[in-house]
């Protein structure tokens, strides 16, 4: 960056040479280059040095270049033209450079008419065809001869002593800040700008952040020129560029501030109008798109830590009017949402305006960026529900690992997020208390702003840390979501784990659930009692399937439990994403398009496993079996033992993390899914995977290895993109399978 400005101004002083003595020779200047080099890690770093500075002044001839830009201001800028030619500095010291960009209302003729009343004025006057104040504020700084430019818009003005107290300040490359006024149709008024400007003074130290607006404003200072030409305007922002201008200024160049003395008498007066750009009625446009698109070229601004404090709070006002434009109009959220998504503004800034507009606080005990199928599904879950949400989840380093791409998931939902760090388990009891102790200790931070608190286990600790809010503050809605029955396992044994059965009298439970009509055992099981407290407790009791609500129900032996589960019971099956997140990932996996490709993604149980696919693959005709290939993705690529007769049919891959998995699953012939078999185990197989609706999102044909009787078995989806065969059908199956790749040689054919 810094050498690209030395070249820049280099041409810049060819062009001048002739016609500007004071000007250094060039090849002065070319001698200074080479033997006062920067150094590299200085060019990295995007920081300009003394140096450059000193180069800079070398090019331009002493005095001031006001620039002004001009669309609609007949009305306004006679004034403001008039206080220039009352300045105290003297005329031969500053140059007026108006752009006009607007169209044609008169201006010119004023302009015009000014010039010849006001010749010892350097006025010149030209115009620019780009619509915009950024564009023609680019234009008059292309235009500008002298050391130091300065802003002032056509319907403001100055004072007498504006421009020679802007320069008595100067030294260099500082930034020199007069004070400046508000005024309309009534009068004049305090700024609030310059109560900041006032207090630096009074402080002796003129800090970056306590002077921020005043930084990012147009009006009020005075910018070396060579400083102010290496940045450029935005051209495509409706409104707030300067912000934009002046945070990648400072970023860069690390400026120091200095303000005028009082006695100097350099004011700008600022005229404040309804209609005005900054001060415009609230509108989506206004405070939400336009913000959204200032934020998006902040956040493009390279810097190191240093200034990162002061980007993020330009960020952070902006995103301020977003704020107060939606708690006005909730509404609008998912329209804010839509927008941000499209310019694909931070997490953080997500973050920074969704925490202002939830009212709901998510409990998922394992949570993105941890690979777990819970905390996944619980995402998509938000993602469904299509509103903002504030999460607490836990620590799981050390036994799950992270994918930070998961956040691409949920990244536009989330405002406030917070991971408790307890000792991550799924069923021990100290654990768990901890958690719920530190989860309740977070959301009581927010806690007035709760409506709603949704929790989702296969995970206990959801459960009772959400119990616990909830008994605490029983206004909160709770809605408790379950994965799978807890207190019986896959095997159909129940889980005795032992938890303190002190904590649920100490925490009101056992009071309560005493006065109620329910007759409940009282036994300290962990996770008896993970059912039991949404049971009691929640307003809503959300299942997966109604085979898996039938199930868990029929464990219940007070009726009047059962019936008040069933009342508040939703059976919602897990979440299938829009075809858009498909599409997040660029992870491609090499196919063999001549082949018949089979996938199947996820892991290997005693009870759930793809025996009937290979038991099918051992009884086609060779011919068909040379067609087909077989992708597993498993966590342990290592425990699937392939039968050497199948090699040239088996591909083992590590499992791949999940939003690659969605991008990869749409390239294959067919999608494998099976049930987990539960015959002579339970009464009603109570499970559906959840992989399933992930299968369906891809728009790939999946084929479902179905335990008769089951929610699979029994689903209803048209033939060819889902077939089903029994488990244990072997000829079925294989027949399916012969069907399925003879298709695809004459698709191929």
């Amino acid at each position: 960056m810094g050498e690209a400005l030395f070249l820049v101004n280099i041409r810049m002083c060819e062009r001048r040479i002739d016609e500007q003595k004071s000007v250094m020779p060039l090849k002065k200047i070319e001698a200074e280059i080479k033997t006062k080099e920067l150094k590299q890690e200085n060019i990295k770093n995007k920081q300009v040095s003394f140096i450059e500075t000193e180069i800079f002044d070398a090019l331009y001839k002493n005095g001031v270049s006001v620039i002004i830009p001009s669309c609609k201001g007949a009305g306004t800028i006679k004034k403001c033209l008039d206080s220039l030619a009352l300045q105290t500095l003297t005329k031969k010291d500053f140059e007026v450079i108006v752009i006009l960009n607007g169209e044609h209302d008169g201006t010119e003729n004023i302009l015009s008419k000014f010039k010849n009343e006001n010749p010892e004025i350097n006025l010149l006057i030209t115009r620019n065809e780009l619509v915009g104040a950024g564009a023609a504020r680019n234009h008059g700084l292309s235009l500008a001869t002298r050391k130091f430019v300065t802003f002032i818009d056509d319907d403001d003005f100055v004072s007498k002593g504006f421009l020679q107290g802007l320069l008595a300040h100067s030294i260099h490359s500082d930034i020199v800040i007069s004070n400046i006024k508000d005024f309309n149709d009534f009068g004049f008024f305090e700024s609030s700008i310059n109560q900041q400007i006032d207090k630096a003074v009074i402080d002796g130290q003129v800090k970056y952040e306590s002077i921020t607006s005043a930084i990012t404003l147009n009006a009020c200072k005075l910018v070396p020129t060579g400083i102010a030409k290496s940045i450029q305007y935005s051209n495509q922002l409706k409104s707030g560029e300067d912000v934009v201008y002046f945070t990648k200024l400072v970023s860069l160049f690390k400026p120091c501030f200095s303000i005028v003395n009082k006695e100097n008498d350099a004011i700008y007066y600022r005229r404040v109008k309804d209609n005005s750009v900054s001060r415009q009625p609230k509108s989506f446009e206004f405070n939400v798109k336009q913000r959204l698109e200032v934020v998006v070229e902040l956040e493009k601004i390279v810097s190191n830590d240093e200034m990162k404090a002061f980007i993020i709070g330009k960020v952070n006002s902006q995103l301020g009017f977003v704020n107060r434009y939606l708690l006005e109009n909730p509404g609008e959220w998912v329209k804010f949402k839509d927008f941000a998504e499209r310019l694909d503004i931070s997490p953080r800034a997500f973050q920074y305006v969704n925490e202002k507009q939830s009212n709901t606080l998510v409990i998922s005990y394992c949570f993105p960026p941890y690979i777990d199928t819970a905390g996944i599904v619980c995402a998509k879950r938000i993602i469904q529900n299509n509103k903002p949400v504030d999460v607490i989840s836990n620590t799981m380093k050390g036994v799950r690992e992270r994918d930070d791409s998961l956040w691409d998931l949920v990244k536009p939902y989330v405002g406030n997020f917070q991971e408790i760090q307890a000792f991550p388990s799924f069923a021990n009891w100290k654990a768990i208390e901890d958690f719920c102790k530190k989860a309740v200790t977070a959301a009581e931070r927010n806690i007035e702003k709760y409506t709603d608190v949704y929790s989702r286990s296969m995970w206990p600790g959801s459960h009772f840390a959400a119990a616990l809010l909830k008994i605490k503050y029983p206004k909160l809605r709770w809605v408790a979501e379950f994965s799978d029955p807890l207190r019986i396992d896959v095997q159909g044994q129940e889980r005795l784990i032992d938890m303190d059965s002190a904590w649920l009298a100490v925490n009101g439970f056992t009071n309560a659930i005493e006065k109620s009509v329910f007759k409940i055992d009282g036994k300290a099981r962990l996770f008896y009692w993970c059912e039991m407290l949404p049971y009691v407790f929640s307003d809503q009791i959300i299942f997966t399937n109604e085979s898996q609500k039938a199930y868990m129900l029929n464990m219940l032996s007070d009726h009047g439990l059962k019936s008040r589960v069933e009342e508040r019971a939703l059976v919602l099956s897990h979440p299938t994403l829009p075809e858009k997140f498909y599409r997040l990932s660029n992870f491609n996996y090499p196919l063999e398009k001549s082949k018949f490709n089979i996938g199947y993604f996820g892991s290997f149980y005693v009870n759930r496993g793809i025996g009937d696919l290979m038991k099918s693959l051992a009884i086609v005709s060779d011919e068909i079996k040379e067609i087909i290939r077989v992708h597993i993705f498993t966590p342990s690529p290592e425990s699937v033992n392939v039968d050497h007769k199948f090699n040239n049919n088996l591909l083992v891959n590590e499992i791949v993390p999940y939003l690659d998995f969605l991008a990869v699953s749409k390239s294959f012939d067919v999608l494998v899914v099976n049930d987990t078999e539960t015959k002579n185990i339970k009464w009603i197989n109570p499970y559906l995977p959840s992989k399933l609706s992930d299968y369906i999102g891809s728009g790939t044909p999946v084929w479902a290895l179905c335990e008769e009787g089951s929610e699979l078995d029994r689903l209803k989806i048209a033939p060819p993109f889902f077939v089903k065969s029994r488990i244990g059908d072997i000829h079925e199956s294989a027949r399916l399978m012969m069907k399925m790749t003879e298709l695809k040689i004459e698709k191929i054919s």
